[in-house]
């Protein structure tokens, strides 16, 4: 596809560089740029007013990252919070002093501590973002999307309930909830085809339609960043939520569970366990949200002991730290385990993920009704369809042509196979209740039994009359839409369509970027925040000149992308009309190589497109990726700007922390110990070096400083990893006081803190065992757990990506090829087109 350039040739040579984004201010300064900011949507012309975002509200948006931003330094560093003390570890060193081995490792230890504070407080806010949401049900709610609102008779599903004089208003000042809660729906929000459909399925498209309420949080923040809605806020919140304390740490979030299968043999009707929607907090039994402050108590001398050196060395202190992470078993830990009280079975993460899908699959039983040998849409009229299955492969609700349509939509396989799964594959010997399984696994097994039966199969495919149908396999594109339907139940016991904790914490690197960069407290504010959506727009034409392609933001970009997304009407008004149908997604797990590779696309077709470099940065990576396809010929005749620009950029100092490079938020990395992952990390490993000898190459020709080579990044760093993970997984196995023993091997590419991280890599400051649900890890072996059923990926599925471009309708963090919150790893999906 041919797009006309800008006409960045007509300029002269001196305004060739982009103005830099930010500059060194007193604080006065900025305060000043700040207090002096008001809210006008209609000030900003870079987007049509119909599109958003405007400068206005990334400004807005950017002292909302930094009050997120401040709130979780001050719950990390608050000791003793939640019984999480520190205090068996030496002070911290005092600034300026070299670190040494041994230091590094307290300091190490000591941050584990502090993650696992914010984790906690992260799985409180969106348990309370979970009663807040059910809360405004109440008021913004218009019933359950079910099968009759796809009748092509009832009009546009995105219009209905929605009155239009609704749509201009939302939330005031008075009706903000808490930070905690805000920081919650803002992580939900910038998964934008997860928040559509759960809003449809939920019965909130009013709400769906206000968006972010920028007015109110801007009038909300003063200039120091701190959020105060005000004590009519406050109370409103707690006339709303029954009295639900403001702050987080006070609030008594009381977090019930029970026993999956006792609650079904006990409802007296079956209607009546359908009815009762909130499965986590409805049950009689308190569970802990954390054990690993008795754990730490209980070690609390001989942890003492290794942090002084006295007894055993550092790695020892590591290694135990972990293991009591991964062996503590409250709600927002890993291994989180209670006994029923009443028939004593365990009850695990796992058994609360399958009650979920239980619940919701169950949902199409008919106990008076004999299954036909067809798919009848009539017969689950009023019933609510499985979640990913709402939205087609181009992310929007379209309606059925016709009412016999539903029986071969795509779209609704796996609402057929649930049908015919519980009213006629798991039917008990006395037909009062199906048998299901309160085990993922066990579930998973019942639905490959289900799709290798030939009648299933003719039912599910509408072949209508014959017990066997002409092909007897799941098409590739119901293989899609069954691991769409499973990735909402894979680490996943919510309401929603995803795990809002790991939403939360993968939006946490970007948050720390945009507050180190600090574009907000510079006095071109506004003028930067007009170049970033420049940019953005730019970004977007990307992805509609090809939709099956994956495109991977700057930072500088994604804010602008971010921004717009908490606008979910205007986005998807705006995304729909840029790509002529499909509504962009923003998934935020994507594989690393794949992720890198993305980027260096984007980076091309961005200089191919517009003559100006993608990426303002000069840091080692970003060089190697501007090597990689700016050709040698052009620089030499000049026959492009782009050199002349890339010339002024290595002219202005750069610091890697504060610029706008690849966004990688996003990342997510499979477990080091899948023996599928190391081959493509070695390739892309030797491919970084040989670029970075042409990059190295180039620079000297030019007459400019050589890039240094990290060390991680050399043949020897790449053994030394190797050797990293081998002497972790023994200080593990020596350390006979845990069976949870974790190694550091689960990083792989970060063998030791501070050893090395590339830009589009995974954070290496989350680590698995501190949560329910690993945020940024994802399992690639055939059959681990969060693998979909079998014949649907190709043997390489997990709780991470779902490969395939937009047309595949599983569009990731860009406009294809990243993940579906829940299928395979982004381009592992051969069986099934990603």
């Amino acid at each position: 596809m041919d797009t006309k350039k800008d006409d960045t040739s007509s300029r002269g040579q001196e305004d060739l560089a982009p103005p830099p984004y930010s500059e060194n201010v007193s604080q006065e300064q900025a305060t000043a740029v700040l207090s002096d900011l008001k809210i006008d949507p209609s000030a900003d012309a870079s987007i049509p007013p119909a599109h958003n975002p405007t400068s206005h509200n990334v400004v807005i948006h950017l002292k909302l990252l930094h009050a997120i931003q401040h709130l979780r330094n001050d719950i990390s560093n608050q000791e003793n919070l939640w019984g999480l003390s520190d205090s068996f570890l030496p002070p911290p060193e005092a600034p300026g002093t070299p670190m040494t081995e041994a230091a590094i490792k307290i300091e190490t230890v000591r941050k584990r501590i502090q993650e696992k504070r914010w984790a906690i407080f992260v799985a409180r806010a969106s348990e309370r973002f979970n009663r807040w949401w059910q809360a405004l049900r109440t008021t913004y709610g218009t019933g359950s999307l079910t099968f009759q609102w796809f009748d092509p008779s009832n009009g546009d599903i995105l219009a209905r309930t929605v009155p239009r004089s609704s749509q201009a208003r939302n939330l005031s000042k008075d009706q903000l909830p808490p930070l905690d809660i805000l920081m919650v729906w803002h992580a939900f929000m910038l998964n934008p085809r997860s928040y559509l459909e759960d809003c449809l399925r939920q019965g909130m498209m009013r709400f769906w339609h206000y968006g972010l309420p920028w007015a109110a949080i801007d009038a909300s923040l003063d200039e120091s960043e701190v959020y105060d809605p005000g004590s009519n806020a406050r109370f409103n919140f707690h006339k709303m939520t029954g009295n639900m304390a403001w702050q987080n740490t006070i609030c008594a979030v009381e977090m019930r569970v029970g026993c999956p299968s006792c609650r079904f043999s006990s409802m007296p009707t079956f209607p009546q366990w359908l009815e009762n929607e909130d499965l986590n907090t409805s049950t009689t039994q308190p569970v802990p949200w954390t054990t690993v402050e008795k754990l730490l108590s209980q070690e609390h001398e001989e942890l003492t002991k290794m942090a002084a050196g006295v007894i055993y060395n550092h790695d020892r202190l590591v290694v135990r730290v972990n293991s009591i992470m991964s062996a503590a078993s409250g709600y927002a830990d890993p291994e989180f385990s209670v006994s029923c009280h009443k028939c004593n079975r365990l009850i695990k993460h796992d058994n609360l993920r399958a009650d979920k899908l239980v619940h919701d699959i169950l949902r199409f039983w008919r106990p008076n009704e004999i299954l036909s040998d067809r798919f009848l849409v009539k017969s689950v009229w009023n019933t609510q369809p499985m979640p990913g299955t709402i939205l087609t492969m181009h992310g929007t609700p379209r309606l059925a042509d016709s009412t016999s349509d539903m029986g071969h939509d795509v779209r609704f396989f796996p609402n057929r196979l649930c049908d015919v799964l519980v009213n006629r594959f798991c039917q008990s010997s006395d037909s009062k209740k199906p048998k299901l399984p309160f085990s993922m696994n066990d579930l998973r097994s019942k639905f490959e039994s289900a799709c290798k039966d030939n009648r299933t199969l003719a039912y599910c495919q509408d072949k209508s009359g014959s017990r066997t149908p002409s092909r007897t396999r799941v098409t590739p594109k119901e293989r899609i839409f069954l691991r769409k339907t499973f990735s909402h139940y894979w680490d996943n016991a919510s309401p929603f369509a995803l795990d809002l904790v790991g939403a939360v914490i993968r939006q946490g690197s970007f948050i720390e970027k945009m507050v180190k960069i600090d574009w907000l407290h510079s006095p071109t504010i506004l003028s930067t925040a007009s170049r970033v959506i420049q940019k953005y727009t730019r970004f977007m034409t990307i992805i509609a000149a090809d939709t099956s392609r994956m495109a991977v933001p700057t930072l500088d970009v994604d804010l602008a992308w971010h921004t717009h997304q908490l606008d979910p009407g205007s986005y998807y008004n705006y995304t729909t009309e840029k790509t002529k149908g499909i509504f962009v997604n923003h998934d935020d797990k994507v594989a690393e190589t794949a992720l890198s590779n993305g980027f260096l696309r984007t980076s091309e077709q961005y200089q191919h497109m517009f003559g100006e470099p993608y990426s303002e940065c000069t840091c080692w990576y970003c060089e190697i990726i501007r090597v990689s396809y700016t050709s040698l010929t052009k620089r030499l005749f000049r026959r492009s700007n782009v050199s002349q620009i890339q010339d002024q950029l290595h002219g202005v100092p750069s610091d890697p922390d504060r610029s706008p490079h690849i966004s990688a938020h996003s990342t997510i990395r499979p477990r080091s110990d899948d023996p599928n992952y190391e081959q493509p990390f070695d390739f892309q490993m030797a491919w970084l070096r040989r670029r970075f000898e042409t990059a190295r190459q180039r620079a000297r020709k030019d007459g400019r400083p050589e890039p240094v080579m990290p060390q991680w990044l050399s043949k020897d760093g790449t053994a030394r990893r190797r050797q990293e993970q081998e002497r972790w997984k023994k200080a593990a196995q020596e350390d006979h006081g845990y069976t949870h023993a974790y190694a550091f091997a689960a990083y792989p590419i970060v063998p030791f803190y501070g050893w090395g991280q590339a830009p589009y890599m995974c954070d290496p400051d989350v680590n698995a065992n501190t949560y329910a649900a690993n945020p940024a890890c994802a399992s690639m072996q055939t059959g681990g757990y969060g693998a979909c059923c079998q014949g649907f990926c190709g043997g390489t599925v997990s709780a991470g990506a779902c490969g395939g471009g937009m047309r595949s309708g599983a569009a990731g963090c860009h406009a294809g090829g990243g993940t579906c919150g829940g299928g395979c790893c982004s381009g592992n999906c051969s069986s099934c087109g990603g």
